[in-house]
C-alpha cells in the first residue's frame, strides 16, 4: 500500500519527510516515531535531499509511475518471506542468504522471470511509512539505490516479507 500511494502522488510524503527531518538531533541521531532511535550517516542533508527529490520530480514520470502501480506477487512474497526468516534467525543484513543464494536463486524457487529484480532490506522498523522513508532517504547510499527502485517503472511486480531478526528485533525484505 505505501509503495503504491508513493507511486501514484510522490509529493505526499514531501510534508512526511519535512515531519522527519525535524525528528533528528543531536549527534544525527534520528527519532522517528514510534521506533528505537539510531545514528544516520548524513543527518538532515540526506532528508532534505529526498525533500528536493520529491519537490522536483518531473510530471512525466510522476504520471507514468500512477499507471505503473506494484502489483502484489504471492511468488515474490514467499521469496521475500524465506530470504527475511533466513536473515532473521542467523541475525544476518545481508542480500546474501546463510545458503549463499542470492534474490534471483530465492525468486526462480518459486517463479520464471526476466526483466530486473531489486531487492530492499530494512531493520528494526515498526511500520511500513517508516520503512518507505528510510527508503526514500537512503542515508549513507550517495547513489540512493532504495529510491530508485521505487521510482522505476520498469518494475511492476512487489512482494515483501517480514520476520524477527536476531539483532534488530524486526525485519523486513
Amino acid at each position: 500500500f505505501e509503495h503504491n500511494k508513493l507511486r501514484k502522488n510522490p509529493k505526499c510524503y514531501i510534508e512526511i519527510l519535512q515531519k522527519v527531518s525535524n525528528l533528528i538531533r543531536k549527534n544525527n541521531i534520528l527519532h522517528l516515531i514510534g521506533e528505537r532511535p539510531y545514528k544516520t550517516i548524513e543527518g538532515k542533508s540526506a532528508v532534505l535531499e529526498a525533500i528536493n527529490f520529491l519537490t522536483n520530480i518531473e510530471d512525466s514520470l510522476s504520471k507514468k509511475l500512477s499507471e505503473r502501480l506494484f502489483i502484489i506477487s504471492d511468488y515474490l512474497n514467499e521469496a521475500s518471506t524465506d530470504h527475511a526468516e533466513d536473515i532473521g534467525i542467523n541475525g544476518s543484513v545481508s542480500h546474501v542468504g546463510s545458503d549463499k543464494s542470492h534474490m534471483n536463486d530465492r525468486v526462480e524457487k518459486y517463479c520464471d522471470w526476466d526483466g530486473g529484480l531489486a531487492e530492499s532490506l530494512d531493520f528494526g522498523t515498526n511500520n511500513a511509512q517508516n520503512i518507505m522513508v528510510k527508503l526514500l532517504i537512503c542515508d549513507g547510499d550517495k547513489k540512493r539505490i532504495q529510491r530508485n527502485y521505487i521510482f522505476d517503472p520498469g518494475f511492476i511486480y512487489f512482494g515483501a516479507g517480514f520476520s524477527q531478526h536476531m539483532k534488530y528485533k524486526k525485519c523486513a525484505v
